[in-house]
């Protein structure tokens, strides 16, 4: 029966990926927000958790408030998808400042572009990630480390064409993590999402996020502080219509205290911290539905 239903799942999929892919790019978006809105509505325990979050970090009060934003949130998701497909052929070498602008100090940005040594990047669900990855592919190679879908047709159907010729994804259950200090050895950039939560007891720290205690990846300060490449933060906030910009920070700074438990929260915090302004100024743009905050 889980065969089947992924096998299901899997159809849809490709039916949805194939209209988008020929439709009107005014049509598809419409038509993606208007998937995230029966999604909100069809899926009331998803969506409470949505509203709960919001709740919860403070940024709105009153019900209705809570459930339009909350509903935007998930529209916001939907269109990402679309967006995703819509671009992936259009952003190009020539012409991906068309698409997006990085809003960075220019020490920020000249650092990111040095390809004479490996960078880190965190980010978070916001906006569109996939395009700001593809962007930034434009610059420099850029390796994402990914979770994959529990689908594993959906999976190999969505991912196969994500990446790009300097842009690979990398699954983070399927890869020796040698790999990954590899790849920054050589110079690439490795991009690593840090605002979920993480359950395994080792692998975690406890940052505050939006107040709230809440627990992160170890992995990146972990990786930041062996191999002390410049690490950096991205979020690609929409914009328009098929428009967004990149919010670039860092190299984050940290300076060591000899302590490797207080360094590690210290770093995942400042990050942590970077996605939460951006997260403030775009709340409708953030993916509340995940349960971020829990034990």
């Amino acid at each position: 029966m889980k065969k089947l239903w992924h096998l299901m799942e899997f159809g849809l999929a490709k039916v949805v990926l194939g209209i988008i892919a020929v439709a009107p790019p005014g049509f598809t978006l419409a038509f993606a927000e208007s998937v995230g809105w029966l999604v909100f509505h069809l899926l009331p325990g998803r969506a409470k958790i949505a509203t709960d979050n919001i709740r919860a970090a403070g940024i709105v009060r009153g019900e209705p408030e809570l459930r339009r934003l909350g509903c935007r949130c998930f529209q916001s998701l939907t269109r990402m998808v679309a967006e995703t497909v819509i671009t992936r052929n259009r952003i190009r070498p020539d012409n991906w400042q068309n698409y997006v602008t990085i809003d960075a100090p220019p020490e920020t940005f000249a650092q990111l572009k040095d390809t004479s040594r490996g960078a880190i990047i965190a980010s978070g669900h916001l906006g569109n990630w996939d395009v700001a990855a593809r962007a930034l592919s434009m610059l420099r190679p850029v390796s994402v480390i990914y979770r994959p879908f529990n689908n594993p047709y959906l999976d190999r159907e969505i991912n196969s064409e994500r990446g790009g010729t300097n842009l690979h994804l990398i699954s983070k259950y399927k890869t020796n993590p040698m790999r990954f200090m590899k790849l920054l050895a050589d110079g690439d950039c490795l991009a690593l999402m840090i605002d979920q939560h993480i359950s395994e007891a080792g692998e975690r720290v406890r940052v505050n996020f939006f107040g709230r205690p809440c627990w992160a990846t170890r992995s990146v300060a972990m990786m930041h502080m062996t191999t002390r490449l410049p690490l950096f933060v991205a979020v690609a906030a929409r914009t328009g219509r098929l428009k967004f910009t990149a919010h670039l920070a860092g190299p984050i700074r940290w300076e060591r205290t000899g302590n490797r438990e207080a360094d590690v929260l210290g770093i995942t915090q400042a990050m942590t911290d970077e996605i939460e302004k951006i997260a403030r100024r775009y709340p409708e743009q953030y993916l509340w539905g995940h349960r971020r905050w829990r034990e």
